[in-house]
């Protein structure tokens, strides 16, 4: 799957990292599974493996997956296992976790108390709770002492008629992807304002401890770099860089896709 493309799971591989990815959906969906075992991740769950496991049936929503409560309750158990491995073996490890319960339509579960004007907003609120919650049960286990952590969006919140704030944002002229990263010993290294999703794969090379030539990998430049090269496409002005990335890139892509096809 995208077998002429180096992901980050690629580079984490040859450096000796483990990767497992923890999901509430299925892993199947978007070809996370098949990306994910082909591009370094030796370990996948997702909700077939949270229902065999015998999680609680109110634990899921019948259109997505596992709840974030659970997700990361699951999840508080794996760090602990791959700290400690990490710990006895010295091999550093990735763990990945995909959240879902801000996705809408709009679900809400018992732990979630909705006390705003929109449903939605509890909803988010109750999401961040669970994912401050597994940063604080490595914090009080004292694994932000050695183990870098990176929360970040996905994407931008979809706009539609029938989504929330969708009025408020659908044409706001400063919408980012959430990103927040911490680096042990506390680096006072500030990140670079306006960074989109494509310099992240850069960024977190970096927070892995390794080093880039011109802090560049793929098409972005890492957000630790205080200024971007005149020679990177991210240095164009904005209506030249909307335009590039939304035109066609047959090489690229003829490129991306080398490789053999999976048996399914």
């Amino acid at each position: 799957y995208l077998g002429g493309a180096t992901c980050l799971g690629d580079v984490l591989a040859e450096q000796g990292y483990t990767s497992t990815f923890l999901g509430g959906a299925n892993s199947s969906f978007a070809a996370k599974d098949d990306f994910l075992t082909t591009h370094g991740y030796s370990e996948i769950k997702g909700l077939a493996d949270w229902r065999a496991a015998g999680e609680e049936e109110k634990s899921f929503r019948s259109d997505w997956g596992l709840s974030d409560e659970r997700l990361m309750a699951n999840a508080k158990d794996k760090v602990d296992e791959l700290h400690a491995q990490s710990q006895a073996t010295g091999q550093p490890f990735n763990l990945t976790v995909l959240t879902l319960d801000t996705h809408e339509p709009v679900h809400i579960y018992d732990y979630c108390n909705v006390d705003t004007e929109n449903v939605v907003t509890s909803a988010f609120d109750c999401s961040m709770t669970q994912v401050a919650g597994f940063v604080n049960h490595m914090k009080d286990a004292g694994y932000l002492e050695d183990t870098a952590v990176v929360i970040m969006g996905d994407h931008l919140k979809h706009m539609s008629a029938g989504d929330a704030f969708h009025e408020q944002l659908d044409h706001h002229p400063n919408r980012t992807i959430f990103n927040r990263i911490w680096i042990p010993g506390g680096s006072e290294e500030q990140l670079r304002p306006g960074v989109d999703q494509l310099s992240m794969y850069p960024t977190l090379l970096e927070v892995a401890g390794l080093t880039l030539n011109d802090r560049e990998a793929g098409l972005g430049v890492s957000a630790f770099a205080p200024v971007v090269p005149d020679t990177s496409a991210q240095a164009a002005d904005p209506e030249t860089y909307a335009e590039l990335l939304d035109s066609l890139s047959p090489l690229f892509y003829a490129e991306a896709w080398a490789g053999q096809p999976l048996a399914r």
